[in-house]
């Protein structure tokens, strides 16, 4: 009897612990589909706050776009784009002659700047070290363009004048600008420029010396910068040496073209109407090669100054 008795308990024990091993079993399902859906939630959220967020660390759920296929091409210039400057020079006359131009990068205190060796305002760099260099902004545009195509060089060489230079003596006044008294160097700088740098030169690079025939053609001249001025409004609230790049809108040259930091050109630019093909130095299997135009011609051109080199290697021998 006792027997009975215990194997019976024992069975009402077993059938009361039954359902509760089910409701764990439950339990432990409800809570594992309660994290697959959260683990979801936090998958989608993601993906619809990534674009807002300043890491964009998330998987596409879509296919990425198809890679667009590179081409070789021959353009004529590689002006991807920098920053206009409107370099002053002092004349022998002691006047300052304004040249635009967009060769141009700054490392440190230097500026790297190239010029034809034959350009007038290269000329006047060489003979008194000195220059200023000054950044226009966008909204300048105007009088970029009423400098541009015209020349300092009296008499005018034959390849500016083939592409429609023409000499100016007074270029503050041709372009509507006001000269500002440089304090360390001579030559003037220009008021309306929000950003001015007075510069001395350092040493003078004569570039494409493996090209015999147009070697020191084109100079790359380090430049130190002595003093910077900018107009108060660029300045960064709270630092006296720091410039607010919200503010700063720089007139950029790219393949001759105006633009400011946004994506449209700004105006038509009168050095745009120039076709690119006059810049060209000629190439042959995709390497640039040289040729040597006519010796008479070299020689006359060479005593021009200005581009000889460009005159000098228009077909390829």
């Amino acid at each position: 009897m006792l027997i009975l008795r215990n194997s019976f308990l024992q069975f009402l024990v077993f059938k009361k612990q039954q359902p509760k091993k089910k409701k764990k079993k439950k339990r432990r399902k409800e809570k594992r589909n309660t994290r697959i859906r959260s683990h979801i939630l936090l998958f989608l959220g993601a993906q619809l706050l990534a674009p807002f967020s300043p890491v964009h660390t998330y998987v596409r759920l879509t296919p990425r776009p198809p890679i667009n296929m590179h081409h070789q091409i021959s353009p004529a210039i590689l002006y991807w784009g920098t920053p206009v400057v409107l370099i002053t020079s002092e004349n022998t006359d002691g006047t300052s002659n304004i040249a635009p131009m967009s060769s141009a990068w700054w490392l440190g205190d230097r500026c790297m700047i190239g010029l034809s060796s034959g350009a007038h305002t290269s000329k006047n760099i060489l003979r008194t070290k000195q220059c200023v260099l000054n950044l226009p902004s966008e909204d300048m545009t105007a009088h970029v363009n009423a400098l541009a195509r015209t020349t300092g060089a009296n008499p005018t060489s034959a390849w500016k004048a083939s592409v429609g230079y023409r000499y100016v003596k007074d270029k503050f006044a041709h372009a509507k600008l006001t000269p500002q008294p440089s304090e360390l160097v001579v030559p003037c700088r220009i008021l309306e420029c929000p950003v001015q740098m007075e510069a001395e030169l350092v040493k003078v690079n004569e570039m494409m010396g493996d090209l015999p025939e147009r070697k020191g053609s084109i100079l790359a001249m380090e430049l130190k910068i002595l003093r910077v001025y900018v107009e108060d409004d660029l300045r960064l609230g709270g630092y006296a040496n720091r410039i607010d790049s919200e503010k700063w809108q720089p007139l950029i040259m790219c393949f001759s073209e105006f633009y400011g930091m946004g994506k449209h050109k700004l105006v038509p630019s009168r050095l745009a109407e120039i076709d690119e093909e006059a810049y060209r130095s000629p190439r042959k299997n995709g390497v640039m090669q040289v040729a040597v135009a006519d010796e008479k011609t070299c020689n006359d051109e060479s005593k021009d100054g200005e581009h000889a080199s460009s005159l000098c290697v228009l077909r390829v021998s």
